[in-house]
C-alpha cells in the first residue's frame, strides 16, 4: 500500500503544479498532459490503486449514465425553470450583453465528407457521456429541439428569445479560409433577409479548421492561407455586414473581433490595411478587437483597439480532477473549478480600460473531444449571474461610452456553453441573464419619487385591506378592473424594482391612496406579502386579501386560473359574502376560493417541500411526524390578520429567502404558501369555501405538473 499511495500522491502533485503554473488551452499545458499520459499517470492508474476494476467501473458507469439520462429528460423542480411571463424592457437597459453564436447547426459538404453525411453540431451533442458522479452529460436541448439552421423560422424564435431576456445582439463565429465560406448559409440568410431584426458582428474564425476542434497544424480539413492579399480579400468579402445598419459598433465603429490575432504574419499591418480599405470604401473607421485566447493579451502591440475576454481561455484554475468520483478510468482531460475560474478572470482585468468582458456558462467539451475534453466543473444558475453581475460592474465603473459584455455564448452545445433551453435547466441561464440585466437598469427618479409620496400620504382609513403583489405589469388592468369597483377597502401593493413609469402613472390615477412599496426579485409573492403584512398588522387592519399577479407560463390555461382567482376574491359579490363570512361566524378565521384546498399527503405537493416545512413548523412550535395537512393553492385568500401570527411570528427576513432564479417548487417561499391554512388553523380558528371558482383539479394539476425524483421504493408513475 505504501507504493501505491506514493504513486497517487506524486499524480495528485503533478496535476497540482500543472495547474499552478500553466493557463487552460497555454500549449505547455498541453504538452505536460501529453507526457502525463505517456508515463501512464491516468485516471486509470488510480482506479488500480483504489481496487476498482474496468467492469466494476463499467457497471457504474451504466447506472450514472442511465440515470442521467432520465435527468435530462426531465423537468425536475430546483432546477428546471420554465419559461418568463415577461421580457427586458430594451429601452432601460444600461448594458449591452452581446451572445457569441455558433452556425454549425445545419449540413454542409465539407462536414459530410469528414464527419459522415448529415453531420452537424447535434451529431457530437447526442453521443456524449457522463464520466464521473455528478458530470452533466448528455445534454439535451429543450423547447427549440434539435434545430436546423437552414430555417428561417428557427433563427426568427432565436432572436424572438434573446429580445425576450434582454440579450443585445449576436456575434457570429465568421469561418473564412482564403476566399471560402463555410457555414455561412445562417449569416448570409440574416444579411439578405431584413425582417430578422437583431443587432449582429463578426468574430472571424481565423485558425485553421482541423478534426481535432484545436486549430493547430495537424488533421486539417481546410487551412487558412493568411498573406497581404487576403487581408484586402477578407475585408472586401465582409463590406456588406459591416455597412448594415444593424451591425454592432463600438464608439460608432464597426466592431470585428479577431479570434487568434498571432496566426496573422504581421497583424499590426493586417489591422492597417482593414483600417485603409474601409475608410476608403466608405464604412468607416473600425473597432478591431483581439479575442483573448491561447495566451494572447499584448494587443496593444499589434494596433488593435483592445480585447475581448473569451472564456475559458487564458486564466489559471484548480484542477479537481482527483478529487472526484470517476466512472471512465480512460479519460485523459482535465476538469475544472468553475468558481475559481470566475474569480482569476474578474480578478486579472481590474485595471485593463480596453478589454471587454466574457462571461460563459458553463464549459464541457467532452461531447467533442470525449477522452481528452476540458470541463469546468460546479457552473450554477447562481454562480454565473454572480460573474455576469461582476462584469456589469466592471464596465459601468470602467466604460464612459459604449458599454458592452459578451456571453460565451448562446449555442455552444457540444462545448457545454449555451443560453438556450435544455431539459434539464429549461431557461434557467436566461432567466438569470434577464435578473441581472434588471439590477442594472436605469434608475427613473419619478418612479422612486412617487413611492416615498406614496408611504407619506398614506392614510388607514378602514378596517379591511389588500396585500397585492404586483410583479407582471401587464396584469395592472387585470387587478384594477375589479379593485375600483369596491369600496371600504385599502390597498397596499409591493412593486418590483424595474417597475416602468408607464405602470407608475396607472397605479397613481386609478390607485391614488394606495401604500407602495418596491421590492427585489426575492422570495417570489411571499417576501413582498411578508413584508407589508408587518404594516397592516402595525396599523391593526381586521381582515385582508392576499393576491398576487400569478402568470403559470408553463401552464396553456395559467391566465385562465389567475382570472378565475381574481373573480372569486376581488369581485363586488364575493368581497361582500367574505365580510359577511368573517362577521357571522368569528370561529373563521380564513376564507379559500373553492377547488383550491389542496393535501400535502399527496407526493406532488411536498416531496420538494418537505425540509423546508420541517425546519418551519419547527419554529413554530409544532412537532408533527407527519406533514399532511391542507394548504391553499394559488397563495390567494381573504383571513383575520391575526390568524396569520404564527407564520408573521417566524420573523423571516430577505437573508432567509433563496436567490430568485426562476424555480417553479421547493424554495422556502413554497413552503411558507403552505403553511397559511396551517397558521389559522393553529391559532385555533376553521376555515371557509367560496364557490363557483376553479375546479379542484385545475389547481391541483398546476402542482402536480411539477415532476419530482422517484424516491426509493416508490413506483414511477406512468
Amino acid at each position: 500500500m505504501g507504493r501505491v499511495q506514493k504513486k497517487i500522491n506524486f499524480n495528485n502533485i503533478l496535476i497540482g503544479l500543472t495547474n499552478f503554473l500553466l493557463p487552460i488551452y497555454s500549449k505547455r499545458r498541453l504538452f505536460v498532459k501529453k507526457i502525463l499520459a505517456k508515463l501512464n499517470i491516468t485516471r486509470s492508474s488510480v482506479f488500480r490503486n483504489l481496487g476498482l476494476n474496468r467492469q466494476t467501473a463499467k457497471e457504474r458507469f451504466q447506472l450514472l449514465y442511465a440515470e442521467k439520462l432520465q435527468e435530462s429528460q426531465t423537468n425536475l423542480p430546483g432546477t428546471y425553470v420554465p419559461i418568463s411571463g415577461e421580457n427586458i424592457d430594451h429601452s432601460r437597459v444600461s448594458i449591452k450583453t452581446i451572445a457569441f453564436y455558433l452556425p454549425q447547426f445545419h449540413p454542409i459538404p465539407e462536414n459530410d465528407k469528414t464527419w459522415g453525411k448529415g453531420f452537424t453540431e447535434w451529431t457530437n451533442v447526442t453521443k456524449a457521456l457522463p464520466y464521473f458522479s455528478g458530470h452533466y452529460q448528455p445534454r439535451l436541448p429543450g423547447d427549440f429541439g434539435f434545430y436546423d439552421l437552414r430555417l428561417k423560422e428557427n433563427q426568427q424564435k432565436q432572436i424572438d428569445l434573446a429580445k425576450k431576456y434582454g440579450i443585445s445582439g449576436f456575434c457570429y463565429h465568421h469561418y473564412w479560409f482564403a476566399g471560402k465560406r463555410l457555414l455561412e448559409t445562417p449569416f448570409n440568410k440574416v444579411l439578405r433577409d431584413k425582417s430578422l431584426d437583431f443587432p449582429f458582428c463578426l468574430c472571424w474564425a481565423n485558425e485553421n479548421w482541423t478534426k481535432r476542434w484545436d486549430g493547430g497544424d495537424n488533421d486539417i480539413i481546410i487551412a487558412q492561407n493568411h498573406s497581404k492579399e487576403d487581408d484586402i480579400k477578407f475585408i472586401k468579402d465582409i463590406e456588406g455586414a459591416l455597412k448594415d445598419p444593424r451591425y454592432i459598433r463600438v464608439d460608432g465603429k464597426p466592431l470585428l473581433i479577431v479570434y487568434m490575432p498571432g496566426l496573422l504574419p504581421d497583424p499590426a499591418a493586417t489591422a492597417d490595411r482593414w483600417r485603409a480599405y474601409a475608410k476608403a470604401s466608405g464604412i468607416g473607421d473600425l473597432s478591431i478587437y483581439a479575442a483573448a485566447t491561447f495566451g494572447f493579451t499584448d494587443y496593444k502591440k499589434i494596433k488593435f483597439d483592445g480585447i475581448v475576454q473569451f472564456p475559458p481561455h487564458n486564466y489559471m484554475a484548480n484542477e479537481i480532477s482527483h478529487t472526484l468520483n470517476w466512472l471512465n478510468p480512460e479519460f485523459k482531460g482535465s476538469v475544472c473549478d468553475y468558481e475559481d475560474y470566475v474569480n482569476k478572470a474578474t480578478d486579472s482585468i481590474k485595471d485593463d480600460l480596453n478589454t471587454i468582458p466574457c462571461v460563459m456558462i458553463s464549459w464541457d467539451n467532452t461531447a467533442r473531444k470525449g477522452n481528452e475534453g476540458i470541463v469546468f466543473h460546479n457552473c450554477s444558475p447562481s454562480k454565473y449571474r454572480s460573474w455576469l453581475k461582476k462584469a456589469y460592474h466592471y464596465v459601468l465603473k470602467h466604460k464612459k461610452r459604449e458599454k458592452i459584455v459578451f456571453i460565451n455564448a448562446w449555442n455552444e452545445w457540444a462545448e457545454g456553453t449555451y443560453l438556450e433551453p435544455d431539459r434539464k435547466f429549461g431557461y434557467a441561464y436566461l432567466h438569470a441573464t434577464a435578473n441581472a440585466i434588471r439590477e442594472f437598469y436605469t434608475t427613473d427618479e419619478l418612479v422612486l419619487n412617487e413611492i416615498q409620496d406614496s408611504k407619506k400620504a398614506f392614510r388607514k382609513k378602514n378596517n379591511s385591506a389588500i396585500v397585492f403583489t404586483l410583479y407582471y405589469e401587464d396584469l395592472i388592468d387585470d387587478f384594477l378592473h375589479y379593485y375600483k369597483e369596491l369600496v371600504d377597502i385599502d390597498l397596499f401593493i409591493s412593486l418590483p424594482s424595474h417597475i416602468s413609469r408607464h405602470a407608475m402613472k396607472r397605479l397613481k390615477t386609478e390607485a391614488p391612496h394606495a401604500y407602495l412599496d418596491i421590492f427585489p426579485n426575492k422570495g417570489r409573492d411571499i417576501l413582498p406579502f411578508l413584508t407589508l403584512f408587518k404594516i397592516v398588522r402595525e396599523k391593526g387592519y381586521l381582515y385582508f386579501g392576499k393576491i398576487h399577479s400569478k402568470k403559470t407560463t408553463y401552464r396553456k390555461d395559467g391566465s385562465n386560473i389567475r382570472k378565475k382567482l381574481f373573480n372569486a376574491l376581488l369581485s363586488k359579490g364575493s368581497v361582500a359574502r367574505i365580510r359577511n363570512i368573517f362577521h357571522d361566524n368569528q370561529k373563521i378565521g380564513i376564507v379559500a376560493p373553492a377547488g383550491t384546498l389542496l393535501s400535502l399527503s399527496e407526493l406532488d405537493y411536498s416531496v420538494n417541500n418537505v425540509l423546508h416545512l420541517k425546519n418551519l413548523l419547527t419554529k413554530m412550535g409544532c412537532k408533527r411526524s407527519n406533514i399532511n395537512f391542507s394548504f391553499i393553492g394559488g397563495s390567494m385568500f381573504w383571513a383575520r390578520v391575526d390568524a396569520m401570527d404564527p407564520v408573521f411570528k417566524l420573523y423571516l427576513t430577505e437573508n432567509d429567502f433563496e436567490e430568485e432564479l426562476g424555480q417553479i417548487d421547493g424554495t422556502l417561499a413554497h413552503a411558507i404558501e403552505r403553511l397559511f391554512l396551517f397558521s389559522a388553523n393553529l391559532k385555533g380558528y376553521t376555515h371557509a369555501v367560496l364557490d363557483d371558482v376553479p375546479d379542484k383539479t385545475e389547481i391541483g394539476d398546476h402542482y402536480r405538473n411539477l415532476q419530482h425524483p422517484v424516491l426509493p421504493g416508490e413506483v414511477p408513475k406512468k
